[in-house]
This record gives structure tokens, C-alpha cells and sequence, in this order.
């Protein structure tokens, strides 16, 4: 599948994180297929998507800020390619940037396969508290 025009991948992966950081779940679930799959490099499963958009509403809402910044994304042929940094800030102010890539397969202009880059231990900040582990 080819987008129209050049720019197609790289516009859908914008409006894509766009709403991933909005917390708009409902356009997050109208840009992929219904049978959308997400794969991570860290479990090597295919998981349906539809599962994964509750779970990363209710992971924006736990968040004082979340936003995708040092954005890189490319068009491909059948999708895009989006490296970013991953920023978000607990409720306690403490800030984490987690680097991650994913690719974006898409059919007819929506995404049906997402298969994500990162080092889960980088995510761990973001969903508590950091331990001190100089006392040790």
C-alpha cells in the first residue's frame, strides 16, 4: 500500500502521537484497523492495539505531563517511521525522557501494525517512584 503523497506516513504518525498526548483515545482508535497489533521489541508478541488504548489513556491521565518531543518521523512507502523522545512528568514532579522508535505499518491510511523500540527499565520511572538506592 503507498499513501497519496510523500508526506501521507509522516502527517498519520503527527496525528497519531498527537492524540497519544491528548489523551483523545477515540482518535487514537479511528487512525488503526480494527484488527491493529502492536509488538514490542521487549516480549516479541503480537497484542491486539484495541486492548492497549484504554491502557494508555489511563498511563496519560497518571501523568502531570506527557508529550512526544525531539520528534523524527519519516514516511515509508506502506507507513512511517517515528523516533522521539518520550517525556513525561510524574505527579510528583520528577521528569523522565524515555528515547523510543516505532514503526507504523499501514493499510488504506490507517495503522495496522505497530512495532515499538524501547528499554522497558527507561519506562519504569514513569509509572513510580524512583528508589534511592545510595543508602544501600
Amino acid at each position: 500500500m503507498s499513501f497519496e503523497t510523500e508526506q501521507d506516513g509522516e502527517t498519520l504518525a503527527h496525528r497519531f502521537f498527537d492524540a497519544i498526548s491528548a489523551g483523545d483515545s477515540a482518535l487514537v482508535s479511528s487512525l488503526a484497523t480494527t484488527g491493529c497489533v502492536i509488538w514490542h521489541n521487549y516480549d516479541g508478541l503480537d497484542k491486539p492495539f484495541s486492548q492497549m488504548v484504554p491502557k494508555l489513556a489511563a498511563f496519560r491521565e497518571a501523568l502531570a505531563e506527557f508529550v512526544y518531543a525531539e520528534r523524527d518521523y519519516m514516511s515509508l512507502p506502506d507507513g512511517a517511521l517515528a523516533l522521539h523522545t518520550l517525556h513525561g512528568v510524574r505527579p510528583d514532579g520528577i521528569g523522565v525522557d524515555v528515547t523510543v522508535a516505532v514503526r507504523l505499518r499501514c493499510i488504506d491510511g490507517r495503522i495496522h501494525r505497530i512495532e515499538e523500540y524501547v528499554n522497558p527499565a527507561a519506562l519504569a520511572p514513569l509509572t513510580g517512584p524512583e528508589k534511592d538506592t545510595s543508602q544501600s
